[in-house]
């Protein structure tokens, strides 16, 4: 579980992600069909599914002021301490997320190396 100033992030004991907050600038991982009424600044009260990562084990999860951040496990990882991979998405403008000169994702979006 993490919270920033406009949302929140949780992942389940199945590793299933969950965001919840002001959907503005793709903070939520929420694909553009899932908004209130196509508009992306809507409120979402109750936790929705992050289905853009439908299938994968997330492990890990943080949360900026305008972005979101998960670990993902590795295919074959057993546990929540194994390695995984990084996967971002919301605000990049002062590149937070780690995806270059992408200035923002709406849904999550595997970043290139994973940060040491």
């Amino acid at each position: 579980l993490a919270a920033a100033k406009f949302h929140s992030v949780a992942a389940d004991a199945s590793g299933r992600l969950f965001t919840w907050g002001w959907a503005r600038g793709g903070r939520l991982g929420h694909e553009q069909g899932t908004r209130d009424r196509g508009r992306s600044e809507a409120a979402v009260v109750l936790p929705r599914r992050v289905r853009a990562l439908a299938g994968m084990r997330v492990t890990r999860v943080a949360a900026g002021k305008h972005h979101t951040l998960c670990v993902v496990a590795r295919q074959g990882g057993a546990g929540a301490g194994d390695a995984g991979d990084v996967w971002a998405w919301g605000s990049n403008a002062r590149g937070q997320c780690g995806l270059g000169a992408m200035p923002s994702s709406e849904v999550g979006t595997e970043c290139s190396s994973t940060p040491r």
